[in-house]
């Protein structure tokens, strides 16, 4: 279960919103959470997710940027403005394998040490499902560990 459902259902330890200009840490297996909110309905949420306990057989380990709407549709596999996912996933890969069914998740999809940032100029980007930019710009996530980093720019 990710960080969306998570929060959704109040099982949050910890939820630290993202601001620019600092640093967060973010643990695994403790449902501690960091959030950058457009508003209510449409935000980025974070998530340190080790391959441990209940998660040893993810296929990567790191930082998960899920890109949540409640007012998406999981069926909407368009990725536009009008018709997108309620949750999605953005792969550090950027190659949108869960989204063209190339796979289940792979080990390029989290983000940490090597791949690092996340922002209005990357693939996948940050911004809104609009096309507007959201202002989060990630510009280092640490090495993967069970306490992980995100930096964002000032």
């Amino acid at each position: 279960m990710e960080a969306y459902l998570k929060h959704a259902a109040g099982w949050a330890s910890k939820v630290t919103t993202l601001t620019s200009g600092t640093t967060t840490t973010v643990e695994a297996g403790k449902n501690d959470f960091l959030l950058y909110p457009r508003n209510a309905s449409e935000y980025f949420i974070l998530e340190n997710r080790a391959q441990s306990g209940r998660d040893a057989s993810l296929p990567d380990a790191g930082v998960a940027i899920w890109h949540v709407d409640v007012n998406g549709n999981n069926s909407n596999e368009q990725m536009t403005a009008s018709q997108h996912y309620e949750c999605s996933l953005e792969q550090a890969d950027g190659r949108f394998d869960l989204e063209h069914r190339v796979n289940g998740g792979d080990v390029e999809d989290l983000y940490g040490g090597a791949v690092g940032t996340f922002g209005a100029a990357t693939t996948p980007s940050s911004n809104w499902w609009d096309g507007t930019p959201s202002g989060l710009e990630i510009e280092e996530v640490s090495a993967v560990g069970p306490s992980m980093t995100v930096r964002t720019r000032a």
